[in-house]
């Protein structure tokens, strides 16, 4: 179930979290992509350029702000990991042929307690393969959402797990419709005779847009121990969608400059 919010129940950077607000500016990446999107090919140092950054974080989400970056190539190259089927595999989108995911820690207080921000670009080898693969993508997150309510008993333990997920359409980059996904998990253990429990409660948003010869992906995480607001907030939804066309934006940005891509 913790790959229902594409990600592990290990707390830290590559887990999740984030609080938020709006900034004046988050709308100001909306709507288009000038003429020649994806006539080169992005290379590693241009898509860590367009990915995530700290700046693009208001200070007010958390003190840390430490980035890193992962880059994934060919064979190893990560695909699009949205949630959990009920049989439990991933339900994942198409192959690239690189991705990079940049990753911002915000808080992390304890072993179980975390707030990041991130982004995933995933880029194909040609526009059409990134049409192709997103339009798979945006079909398969439409099957997402789902209540989920699983107790497992043994003798030495009980465990409880709630996932509830949300499928939004959101603003279309360069005439193309975005998606968002929002997930609220909730973990609670009972170890016996031992009497050890454990409570996680995980809320994730994720938005992802085309760009050109590639799929922008950025996501806010929250991961506590004690009960919280439970949903990602408003003003949280708005800060990743709009850094989800910030980030898409920046890669169209670069597939116009001859030297933007490879």
């Amino acid at each position: 179930f913790a790959a229902a919010l594409g990600t592990s129940l290990v707390v830290g950077p590559t887990a999740l979290g984030l609080a938020v607000e709006t900034q004046a500016d988050s709308t100001s990446m909306s709507i288009s992509a000038a003429p020649g999107v994806g006539a080169p090919g992005l290379n590693e140092v241009v898509i860590r350029r367009a990915s995530l950054r700290v700046s693009d974080v208001p200070t007010s989400f958390g003190a840390d702000r430490s980035r890193e970056v992962h880059v994934h190539r060919g064979d190893s190259a990560r695909r699009p990991n949205l949630c959990e089927r009920a049989n439990g595999s991933h339900r994942r989108g198409m192959k690239p042929k690189m991705s990079l995911t940049s990753e911002i820690l915000l808080e992390q207080p304890g072993d179980r307690r975390y707030k990041g921000a991130s982004s995933d670009v995933y880029k194909y080898a040609s526009e059409q393969q990134a049409e192709y693969a997103f339009a798979d993508l945006t079909a398969k997150a439409r099957r997402c959402p789902q209540a989920k309510r699983v107790d497992i008993s043994h003798p030495q333990k009980r465990v409880k797990v709630r996932v509830d997920g949300e499928y939004q359409t959101v603003t279309p980059f360069d005439g193309v419709p975005g998606f968002a996904l929002d997930f609220d998990l909730e973990v609670k253990v009972n170890v016996l005779p031992e009497g050890f429990n454990m409570n996680l409660l995980v809320d994730r948003r994720s938005a992802y847009h085309l760009s050109g010869r590639t799929i922008a992906m950025v996501d806010y995480k929250r991961v506590a121990d004690r009960p919280g607001s439970g949903h990602v907030s408003e003003a949280k939804r708005e800060f990743v969608d709009s850094r989800a066309l910030r980030v898409a934006a920046r890669l169209a940005r670069a597939q116009q400059q001859p030297s933007g891509l490879g």
